[in-house]
């Protein structure tokens, strides 16, 4: 019996993503097609899709009966997703790697260093609020004049110092 070498794997992994990726950037001729230039569209043209491949178009946890798309298209669409959502104009890119690439690009950027205060705290969007409670907080604090950034931080300190004191003992020793 003849075993399968590793370097013959390889290729055909290869050869199966060329497939793939070149079938993938189908995707954006038919966002190009349907002039889908933002992710209300893209997401009418995906639903319109599912629909017709009988998968469930259904966000969240999936329902008995519904049939959820393959792995691969799902991760083709949320990558597209997250390149509109990013502002990248899709409707000019040619493949999913051009796609994947300006995600990368726009990931990066040069991100500031966070005041040591702010260090772990992650703000999501600062021009939306979303109703996370401290999220929403730090981008009203971000938007308002200084002298009201002071006044809500202290109010906010004084919130602090009135929970923190029926922490557990060790929490208020790091606090």
């Amino acid at each position: 019996m003849r075993t399968l070498e590793l370097a013959t794997v390889f290729n055909r992994i290869n050869k199966a993503h060329g497939t793939l990726e070149s079938t993938a950037a189908q995707i954006l001729e038919v966002v190009r097609l349907n002039d889908a230039n933002s992710l209300d569209k893209f997401n009418a043209l995906v639903a319109t899709a599912y629909d017709a491949n009988g998968w469930s178009s259904r966000q969240g946890r999936p329902r008995p009966g519904d049939v959820s798309a393959p792995h691969a298209v799902q991760v083709y669409v949320s990558t597209l997703r997250r390149a509109y959502r990013m502002g990248i104009k899709v409707l000019k890119l040619n493949s999913m790697e051009e796609v994947r690439r300006e995600i990368r690009k726009n990931t990066r950027g040069d991100q500031p260093e966070p005041p040591p205060e702010l260090k772990g705290v992650q703000v999501a969007a600062t021009g939306a609020l979303n109703g996370a409670l401290w999220h929403d907080v730090l981008v009203v604090w971000e938007h308002i004049p200084p002298e009201e950034q002071q006044s809500l931080e202290a109010s906010v300190r004084r919130l602090f110092e009135k929970y923190v004191k029926k922490t557990p003992p060790a929490l208020r020793l790091v606090a």
